[in-house]
């Protein structure tokens, strides 16, 4: 969900932030409800708050007058509700419950709304000050709202629910089948793949860290706990996510504190301490699989990802707009290139064969959506995801 920074790299377990695209408004007055019948749908309760830490002998007096209410401490509380229907529309819509310190005295509304849905978004806005009245705005979406919009659609579409955090027994047995990974089994298991390391703990926790990234990940699958430092431009970020399995067995966040240090115009380094509390999980029409559900608000992803690389073949780039290039073939020539969308309608399409070991295909007039790509070869079938922008 800055759409996504997502830190794809053969390291199996990719922790993720999706901080989606925000919108500065969310509303009152004859309030847009959900889809009337959904297929699928998925609704939480979000509590977050924001809170600072100043060095010793620092005081915000300090800070300009901008900075003084950029660090008060804010809190508030939203309901996110996804829905889908039988003809594939999608609604999202954000209530907000409560706030506080959320909106500076000189705006004039404060919003308590925001529906979003095929044709761009609205935001229901109530007074902030006498004299005001509610309003409802109507925005058309940007290209990267509309590109952002669609994935949250297809991954609504296609999201089963994690039942679990990889195990270490998953990860070896995983990187035991790659060929290019390289496994120490005296002592603590030490699993080398590309720029990354992955330890593996014989009380069944595990460290993934990636140089290359400024990537430090502790992952507690019993306790259901990651812990994550990373390289940040002001010094180190810090994420805690504690998860829980609801009813249904599904694995959702619990609470996220994330931590972030700052710099402000007197030169001080301040720490911005993020706290992100779910709960009221309802879910209609999934089912347990590992695909994991983004959740808005810029709320930490786990991106379990370990079989993803599997294949020697490569489809990219992914996202793709135009030209999507297929390499590590093994006869290209005498391969057949079936594209699919999902559901399961076969796309017509021309597929250039570069050479023995590569081809490319043009999906520039395929509409945006998640598609399929099978390649039959000798035999064997290989299916490869990939999203159309």
């Amino acid at each position: 969900m800055n759409k996504n920074i997502l830190l794809c790299k053969p390291i199996l377990l990719l922790i993720c932030f999706l901080s989606l695209c925000q919108h500065s408004g969310y509303g009152n007055s004859s309030k847009t409800t959900l889809l009337s019948n959904p297929v699928k749908s998925c609704s939480y309760l979000l509590k977050e708050s924001t809170s600072y830490n100043f060095p010793i002998g620092v005081h915000p007096n300090e800070f300009n007058k901008i900075e003084q209410l950029q660090f008060q401490n804010k809190e508030f509380t939203k309901r996110h509700n996804f829905s889908l229907d039988e003809n594939r529309n999608y609604t999202h819509t954000v209530d907000y419950v409560s706030r506080r310190n959320l909106d500076p005295y000189w705006l004039t509304h404060k919003t308590e709304q925001v529906v979003f849905d095929k044709n761009g978004y609205k935001v229901y806005s109530a007074p902030n000050r006498p004299g005001e009245r509610s309003k409802v705005e109507n925005y058309e979406y940007t290209q990267k709202d509309l590109e952002t919009f669609q994935y949250k659609k297809e991954s609504l579409e296609i999201s089963g629910m994690s039942t679990h955090l990889y195990s270490t027994t998953e990860l070896l047995n995983f990187y035991e089948q790659i060929e290019t990974a390289e496994i120490n089994y005296s002592g603590e298991i030490e699993i080398v793949h590309g720029t990354g390391t992955v330890t593996l703990n014989a009380n069944g926790t595990y460290l993934i860290q990636d140089e290359e990234l400024g990537l430090s990940s502790y992952i507690d699958p019993i306790n259901m706990v990651i812990s994550i430092k990373l390289k940040h431009e002001n010094g180190i970020k810090k994420i805690i996510s504690n998860y829980k399995l609801t009813d249904e067995g599904y694995l959702v966040p619990k609470k996220i504190t994330i931590k972030t240090p700052q710099i402000v115009s007197s030169g001080h380094c301040i720490e911005e301490v993020m706290v992100r509390e779910y709960s009221d999980y309802n879910f209609l029409g999934f089912e347990a699989g590992r695909f994991s559900l983004d959740l808005d608000q810029g709320a930490l992803e786990i991106v379990q990802s370990s079989g993803r690389d599997r294949s020697s073949i490569k489809a990219y780039p992914n996202p793709v707009s135009d030209l999507l290039y297929i390499d590590n073939l093994n006869n290209a020539k005498t391969s057949e290139f079936v594209i699919s969308d999902f559901n399961g309608r076969q796309i017509q399409t021309t597929v250039i064969c570069e050479d023995e070991n590569s081809a490319s295909i043009n999906l520039e007039s395929l509409a945006s959506g998640i598609y399929f790509i099978s390649i039959l070869s000798s035999g064997n079938a290989e299916t490869l995801k990939f999203i159309k922008l």
